[in-house]
């Protein structure tokens, strides 16, 4: 099994356009010593070797804002929508989501590009 400094030393050399951060992470992000400075440096280092960022597991509002505020590239979760069967997102895509849904999900204020992680 490689040691993670050989993981991320390989880390530019792989063939992939995408890093994906894994709910665990997204979970304990705005917790007291949780994950915030990890999730940070994550984005960081991927945006930096020109790898776009999806963050899986986001199901609240305050994790929300603080992926918005590290510049995640894209965000999946139930905060956005339960699973649904493949016979259901073509309509899901063409409706877009409901009137209200990101009202419902973030203050204006709370999407300013200096908007602070929680607990840093």
């Amino acid at each position: 099994m490689p040691h993670h400094q050989d993981t991320v030393r390989h880390l530019h050399q792989l063939p992939i356009q995408t890093l994906k951060i894994d709910k665990s992470f997204v979970e304990r992000l705005c917790q007291p010593n949780g994950t915030a400075a990890l999730v940070q440096a994550t984005v960081s280092l991927a945006h930096n070797l020109g790898l776009q960022v999806v963050a899986e597991g986001v199901e609240t509002p305050e994790q929300l804002r603080a992926l918005i505020a590290v510049d995640c590239d894209v965000m999946q979760g139930y905060l956005f929508a339960r699973p649904q069967p493949a016979g259901a997102i073509p309509d899901l895509v063409r409706s877009g989501p409901p009137a209200g849904f990101w009202q419902a999900r973030l203050s204006p204020a709370s999407v300013a590009a200096d908007a602070p992680l929680a607990h840093r």
